[in-house]
């Protein structure tokens, strides 16, 4: 959507980059390889693996890395992922410890929300192309592209100093040692989608085919047409002023008829029909990739991939009103086409061991076309009243993200000292990471539409009849377009160095470097709507393109219009910058005891504004010298803060202890929980998740946090471990939501401070072969943990709030959470399968207003299975059946009587699909 003589989004969007760069003093820089830092600890290089065989042997490979480690981590591994069927990062990140998913997209550490965690990829910060948070969605990440995942739930000085419930990183696959190429097709069903809904206007690989661009006609007319307060109109008054002030004056009656003319640009093909589907998914990827000596020790290595998947799903949902559940409710049909494309490049250069240089780059385009049709009963029109409303919608999302990574290793090795003549020195193995990382999330939904007609229905036989599209305001607004557009950009930039030193039987690791995080956000909103006259009404009809046809709008006597809506949900701009160092000692002794001690200093800083995109002068955001204000005194939407974050932990290992290896792990570090961007500007916004309204707030603050971890492990021969950690957090001024009081059906909540906040819980993490059962039971194994928390309290006691619950549970913390996987490898390699089971306890869905109670969400079991049978080395088939208790989403809420409502309820479906896997 562009409009004339305005400011363009791509320079709205560079704004606040290029206002930070300038307007603030650069005091420290940072730094966070995490990718790097974890690889050279452990001493090897992540690849992609072509594994045939036993799933077990793939998680004993993982504990590997975990013996050797000095935090509190947790690694899953490709094969797991891929052995558990999971098809994107979201769903495989359920089967680490202590982790749930919210809305298929967000992960939550230990009851934490999204804002407590910390996503990178490849030690790199990346954007967020959701509307409403921070945080990136992982369902948007297949994990076709993932060597591995590390979760890190105990603080190093080296991570960013937002972190909560603890931090992950997404560690993509790397450049192969040899000739590798794979091709691989999958398909499959879901048991609710064998029909669908949908409308005309579809994509070209996930990329809006243009039946639903915004015209061009009223975007021009949009920045020529203004009234005297400086705001754009498109009203035929206004287009009769802007004529007259032109020298060129019309009647208001030609002024119509060019607003008129105006509407006719918009496609309103929009009817709603229902379609047969008999393959719901299907998808394919294939990938190669070869590494090349080109002489002098140096290799030359490039890697491609492509992913693509298409899936339909159909679902039910019913959402009921508190107070009259069975008169007062809305009944919806929802219908979403997904398009996935993802295109990774890799190329690497490498001298020896000692010298690399690295660039990934990743294309993911994610688009959603989903189709809504509801039946709404509601104070008004009640559902035994015989009456109601049916309400059309179609909102096409796309969603993509550009990545472009560049690293290098550098060692002051043997072969380097021998390449500039340098005897050995105490500065041997000096190691240098940098990396640099530019990045663009972009969010569009080009002309959603919304339509609501009026119904009779048969209070016997449930008949409905006389369904009609309403004009004149009496339901709606008539034919409601809105268009939405987030851009998002961020630039992270660091390097650190290591040095390792020995003396005995001690050895020393110091550590330090700096890093720069710069991110701006842009987003935008336009409501137009085209509405005529009620004596249209009198023509029954449901039907989009008949109610707003040609012929319907150009005659004036029906009195259409075409006009902007002013809305509160303003387009917003937001940016950060984040600038760090860090430094950090490692002191191991006899590889029995190791201490890590290390602070991070950052300085942090971040503007946001509201504006009007319609405006004829662009925003102006305050001038911010941060050498001319004192704390206390910087002006409303500026923020700046620094602190220092220190962190230690002790590590102690004792060998034959029970286990072939135990590990005991102490870790304390004192932390930092920012606002997302958008919760920092004065203005609203739905969150799609929850529907609420939310108003952002920019005088909320950072939460200040204290972590403790202990942890226990006990690594037994043939992979076989079982882990027990202890964990606690104290947290000052945790940000939440609060209800608000609303009218109607509206739900509505507000971001502030709340006082203190706890969370403390209970790990137990095993692996274990059923080999003491016999030959039989040697092909199968129990993998699995459960966490429970013993504290889970926020305080909100003297926050000015409507809350009806001062004191309650954090929002969706889960008490009691459960991952369970009864894995089985044949003898021969040949065969693989796996059942999984994921549950938890009702967790708080949003805090209730006004004396009425909390909502939760209920536990959701997932029975998933999978198999897989190895035809061949290089060949593969994969079954893999998912849901197979039928769960469903339930959200519930006590009314004034003390019952249970089901507030909310979506079926899921069972899914079955087939893929196949040909690995050159």
């Amino acid at each position: 959507m562009t409009i004339n003589k305005t400011f363009s989004k791509a320079g709205l969007a560079a704004f606040p980059l290029c206002l930070l760069s300038t307007i603030i003093s650069t005091t420290v820089s940072a730094q966070d390889q995490l990718g790097a830092e974890i690889n050279q600890q452990i001493g090897q290089e992540i690849e992609r693996v072509l594994v045939r065989g036993r799933l077990q042997t793939a998680a004993e490979s993982i504990v590997t890395e975990r013996i050797e480690s000095d935090k509190v981590v947790d690694i899953l591994g490709i094969e797991q992922i891929s052995r558990a069927g999971d098809s994107n990062i979201a769903d495989a990140l359920r089967r680490v410890p202590g982790l749930t998913l919210v809305d298929g997209k967000f992960i939550y550490i230990r009851g934490l929300g999204e804002r407590y965690q910390n996503v990178t990829l490849n030690g790199a910060a990346v954007p967020s192309p959701d509307l409403t948070r921070n945080v990136i969605p992982l369902d948007i990440f297949p994990t076709a592209i993932v060597a591995d995942i590390a979760v890190q739930k105990g603080y190093t000085a080296d991570k960013s100093a937002v972190f909560g419930g603890g931090a992950i990183d997404i560690r993509t696959t790397a450049i192969p040692d040899s000739f590798m190429a794979y091709v691989g097709a999958s398909g499959g069903i879901n048991s609710l989608s064998d029909s669908y809904l949908d409308y005309p206007g579809g994509n070209d690989f996930g990329k809006e085919d243009g039946t639903r661009a915004f015209p061009s006609i009223v975007s021009s007319t949009l920045g020529s047409t203004f009234i005297n307060d400086g705001d754009l109109d498109i009203s035929p008054s206004a287009i009769q002023d802007t004529a007259s002030r032109n020298g060129s004056a019309i009647t208001f009656e030609q002024a119509e008829a060019l607003n008129r003319e105006l509407a006719l640009g918009f496609n309103r093909d929009l009817d709603i029909s229902e379609k047969d589907s008999s393959v719901q998914d299907m998808g394919f990827e294939v990938g190669i990739g070869d590494t090349y000596d080109i002489g002098g020790e140096f290799t030359l290595g490039g890697l491609v991939t492509l992913n693509y998947d298409e899936s339909i799903r159909t679902q039910d949902r019913i959402s009921r009103r508190l107070e009259e559940p069975e008169e007062e409710f809305t009944e919806t049909t929802k219908s979403t086409q997904n398009t996935s494309v993802t295109v990774t490049a890799a190329v690497a250069l490498k001298w020896g061991y000692d010298h690399s240089i690295e660039s990934k780059n990743f294309f993911i385009r994610n688009t959603d076309d989903e189709t809504f049709v509801s039946n709404e009963y509601n104070d008004t029109s009640g559902f035994s009243s015989g009456g109601g409303f049916r309400n059309y919608e179609g909102i096409f999302e796309q969603r993509e993200l550009e990545i472009n990574q560049f690293s290098g290793r550098h060692i002051l090795g043997e072969d380097t000292r021998d390449l500039i003549g340098l005897d050995s020195t105490f500065l041997d193995d000096l190691e240098l990471t940098w990396f640099y990382s530019d990045s663009n999330a972009t969010t569009e939904i080009p002309n959603a539409f919304t339509s609501v007609a009026t119904f009779s229905r048969d209070t016997t036989t449930n008949e409905f009849s006389n369904v009609n599209i309403s004009l004149g305001g009496i339901v709606s607004n008539g034919l409601q377009f809105d268009n939405l557009d987030l851009d998002d950009q961020l630039e992270s930039s660091g390097f650190e160095m290591k040095l390792p030193l020995y003396a005995g039987d001690w050895a020393f690791e110091l550590s330090g470097g700096t890093r720069i995080d710069k991110r701006g956000r842009i987003s935008d909103q336009l409501t137009l709507t085209i509405d005529g006259s009620s004596i249209v009404n009198s023509l029954v009809t449901d039907s989009i393109s008949t109610r707003f046809s040609d012929e319907a709008i150009s005659n004036a006597d029906n009195g259409f219009e075409l006009a902007l809506e002013s809305s509160e949900f303003s387009p917003s701009l937001a940016a950060t910058k984040v600038e760090a160092v860090f430094g950090q000692v490692n002191i191991d002794w006899n590889d029995e005891l190791t201490l890590v001690l290390g602070s991070r200093f950052e300085d942090y800083r971040q503007v946001s504004a509201i504006f009007n995109p319609l405006a004829v002068s662009s925003p102006i955001l305050p001038n911010l010298d941060s050498n001319s204000f004192t704390e206390g005194e910087l002006p409303e939407g500026i923020f700046q803060d620094d602190g220092i974050y220190p962190s230690a932990s002790a590590v102690y290992k004792i060998y034959d202890f029970w286990a072939e290896t135990f590990k005991l792990n102490l870790m304390w570090s004192e932390n930092v929980i920012r606002p997302d961007m958008r919760e920092i500007v004065d203005t609203s916004f739905r969150d799609p998740v929850t529907d609420f309204i939310i108003s952002g707030n920019s005088s909320v603050t950072p939460s200040d946090i204290t972590n403790i971890d202990l942890r226990a492990e006990w690594f037994f021969e043939s992979g076989n471990n079982f882990t027990v950690s202890l964990f606690h957090k104290d947290i000052e001024n945790p940000i939440e939501l609060f209800s608000q009081t609303a009218t109607g059906n509206e739900l509505r909540a507000e971001v502030l401070n709340a006082g203190t906040a706890e969370i403390s819980g209970l790990e137990v993490e095993w692996m274990v072969n059923l080999e003491f059962l016999g030959d039989i039971g040697s092909l199968f194994f129990v993998q699995g943990n459960i966490t429970s928390l013993f504290n889970n309290e926020i305080d909100a006691t003297g926050v000015e709030s409507d809350v009806t619950n001062a004191v309650r549970p954090l929002t969706q913390a889960s008490d009691f959470v459960a991952n369970i996987i009864v894995g089985f490898d044949s003898e021969d390699g040949k065969h693989s399968a796996a059942l999984a089971f994921n549950t938890f306890s009702e967790r708080l869905y949003v805090s209730g207003a006004s004396g009425f109670a909390d909502s939760y969400e209920q536990p959701f079991d997932s029975l998933d299975f999978n198999y897989t049978y190895y035809i061949q080395e290089d060949l593969s088939v994969k079954f893999k059946a998912k849901n197979l208790l039928d769960a469903k989403n339930e959200i519930t809420q006590e009314n004034n009587d003390g019952v249970d409502v089901t507030r909310f309820e979506q079926e899921v479906g069972q899914g079955y699909s087939v893929s196949v896997s040909y690995k050159f």
